[in-house]
């Protein structure tokens, strides 16, 4: 008979967590290697279930990266990153994702953080949790010396510098920290731990290829770097880029068009792509890069006044909305969200007051980015995510949480 606890976990779990973690998501690397590399995350920010009756076995684990400054629509808030969640196949189907939720949801309240995001590994798994699908990014296979349709204003400049090269940790984790700390796409989250900036950095084991970087400066300040590893499938050369960031559309170009040149390179395939990127905007044949959409942030709201005051919107707004959240009391109820010149005030509603849309927090949450979700979710009619009682107030709000640049992230976690 097991009997599975919370547990404190610290260097000496560390084997233990990087065996189940590699169980979970194979790797390249053996478990004493992993537990050689730098700990991406503080102990003290990890949920662990252990078996009492097994010799403390690890049964369930997750962390969390902390975002204190993480981009959302014309501001920043405090978030953070919810990763490494992995439960041991023995133990599944006895409730422990929920009991690890429940317990990480509470010390992210107790941190001040008022969003949660995560990258689901499947598309179903966190909704009963609150997270709602909240970006989409797309993945594309870009043939080798395709050239992008940018114009001469952009094609001309001569301050920007670019530079290739293996990845240095030591190097190169300040000039990406200073790119992500400069992007305002919402949803663009900053790897701020130097353990997690370095392992990102660490190559993979031999006979796989090392680790690249890109990158572009403009007046010798950073302005874009992308990751990337060369392999050969079935004969082609690919350039696999799964981590970038670009400020401005002379560097995002200068750093797409530089990948697309380098020689002994069949296809660059771009990963983690927002749909309205300077790259997709540029490709001269969309279709002869086989895009492959697929989600990308799921976002939970933690707080919901913190959450509604810290972006800008994109038109005035009076409503009040009945936000049902059953796991944080702390948002459920009726809420009168008013804007004013992009400016959000919230409160909670007047007792009596009527709600023109009611909505779950997992819908709330799946638009408050800018993903623009709520028109069609009301076309649809009447659902357990969204009512909508005065006519047009949902279109108003879906409006108003709309913004100029598609949220997403360009880089995992």
């Amino acid at each position: 008979m097991s009997r599975v606890e919370f547990v404190q976990m610290d260097h000496s779990w560390r084997s233990r967590y990087e065996s189940l973690t590699s169980w979970t998501w194979p790797s390249s690397y053996a478990v004493d290697e992993l537990a050689g590399l730098p700990l991406p995350f503080e102990w003290e920010h990890s949920v662990a279930l252990a078996d009492r009756q097994d010799g403390d076995r690890l049964a369930a684990e997750a962390a969390f990266h902390p975002f204190p400054d993480f981009a959302v629509p014309g501001g920043r808030l405090p978030a953070n990153g919810l990763t490494s969640v992995a439960v041991q196949p023995t133990y599944r189907r006895q409730g422990l994702l929920r009991r690890m939720i429940s317990r990480y949801l509470d010390m992210s309240i107790a941190r001040g953080d008022a969003l949660s995001v995560l990258l689901a590994q499947e598309y179903g798994i966190y909704g009963r949790f609150g997270y709602g699908h909240a970006s989409d990014v797309v993945t594309l296979r870009i043939p080798h010396g395709t050239r992008l349709a940018a114009p001469r204003s952009i094609t001309d400049r001569t301050d920007l510098g670019v530079d290739v090269d293996y990845v240095s940790p030591d190097r190169d984790a300040p000039f990406i920290h200073r790119v992500q700390r400069a992007q305002s796409r919402p949803g663009t989250p900053v790897r701020e731990l130097p353990g997690f900036q370095h392992r990102a950095l660490t190559s993979p084991p031999a006979p796989a290829q090392p680790l690249r970087i890109l990158r572009v400066t403009c007046h010798d300040e950073p302005a874009a770097y992308a990751l990337f590893n060369r392999s050969q499938d079935a004969g082609t050369s690919v350039a696999a880029v799964s981590d970038w960031n670009a400020l401005g559309t002379a560097a995002e170009y200068t750093l797409w068009q530089t990948l697309l040149n380098q020689d002994l390179i069949d296809t660059v395939e771009a990963r983690r792509v927002p749909a309205d990127s300077v790259l997709t905007s540029l490709l001269p044949d969309p279709r002869a890069t086989s895009p492959s959409l697929h989600d990308d942030l799921w976002a939970r709201i933690l707080d919901v006044p913190a959450c509604l005051t810290a972006r800008r919107y994109s038109a005035d707004l009076d409503l009040a909305l009945r936000i049902n959240d059953p796991l944080i009391k702390a948002n459920d109820g009726v809420w009168t969200l008013r804007v004013v010149n992009g400016t959000a005030e919230v409160s909670p509603a007047t007792p009596g007051v009527s709600p023109d849309v009611s909505l779950s927090v997992a819908q709330l949450s799946a638009a408050y980015l800018g993903r623009p979700v709520l028109a069609q979710a009301t076309r649809l009619g009447p659902s357990d995510d969204l009512v909508e009682h005065t006519p047009g107030s949902a279109n108003l709000l879906h409006t108003a949480l709309s913004w100029p640049e598609l949220p997403g992230t360009t880089w995992g976690f």
